[in-house]
């Protein structure tokens, strides 16, 4: 297997989930016109499968068990998700790749521990933060939290999620100094402007939820937050685009 080959695999493996836009920009940024016969070619050998998304709207691209056997990889890489895996998946993806330079993604608390194996325990594992992570150098280097909105939550839901997650690390003793500091952040994905500007409103303090607990200084000065639009997969895939590279991308940085 070629070495571009075995990477794009690895890629794929590491988001679960690919798609044509993302494998071009990240793969084949000078020879566009080699995606199609490497693709081609590893789909024939098996290694990949290409499935229709959500609204046969665009493909997307995932292991199957042969490859998560050659790459020593648990078999449920090979698995369809739901709809909401999906989605979240497919956000993650563009999140951190369709930009320059490109995020680093941590997928679970396992990857995580490491970076806090000086630090408290739960029960005799090291701590470490759960849910989606990556590492970028947005105003600093700052280890985020994704938080992928699905497209059907509504407006207090959404406002409890954020208040919850930003509260859940300032319990944590290990987080908490991080947050102040301004080197653990929230990032938070959602697929319309409009939503963005509700999501601004709110950390600014212009707009409280029914249920909506926070006082004294709004969100954004206490913790650093990247708000940012990523496709409604759920209406398209997208087959090509070039990069974000705007800073923040379409975004509210706090």
């Amino acid at each position: 297997m070629e070495d571009r080959d075995l990477q794009i695999l690895k890629h794929v493996a590491h988001f679960r989930v690919s798609i044509p836009a993302v494998i071009r920009t990240l793969f084949f940024p000078n020879n566009p016109s080699a995606y199609a016969p490497v693709m081609d070619r590893l789909r024939k050998n098996g290694y990949l499968k290409s499935r229709r998304a959500l609204k046969k709207n665009g493909t997307f691209h995932q292991l199957t068990r042969t490859s998560t056997r050659i790459l020593g990889l648990p078999e449920s890489l090979a698995v369809p998700m739901g709809r909401q895996a999906l989605l979240r998946q497919l956000s993650i993806l563009w999140f951190c790749t369709m930009r320059q330079p490109p995020f680093t993604y941590i997928a679970d608390s396992v990857t995580l521990g490491p970076l806090f194996s000086g630090g408290s325990t739960v029960g005799n594992a090291p701590f470490a933060p759960a849910g989606a992570h990556c590492i970028a150098n947005v105003g600093g280097m700052t280890l985020f939290h994704i938080y992928v909105v699905m497209p059907d939550t509504g407006r207090d839901n959404l406002f409890k999620s954020i208040w919850s997650q930003y509260d859940a690390a300032k319990r944590e003793p290990m987080l908490a100094p991080l947050v102040d500091a301004k080197q653990y952040g929230f990032a938070i994905l959602v697929q319309s402007e409009v939503k963005r500007e509700v999501i601004d409103a709110f950390l600014h303090g212009r707009i409280r939820g029914n249920s909506q607990r926070v006082a004294g200084a709004p969100l954004s000065s206490r913790a650093r937050f990247l708000v940012e639009c990523v496709p409604n997969f759920e209406k398209t895939v997208p087959d090509s685009q070039s990069p974000t590279v705007k800073e923040p991308a379409n975004g509210t940085l706090g």
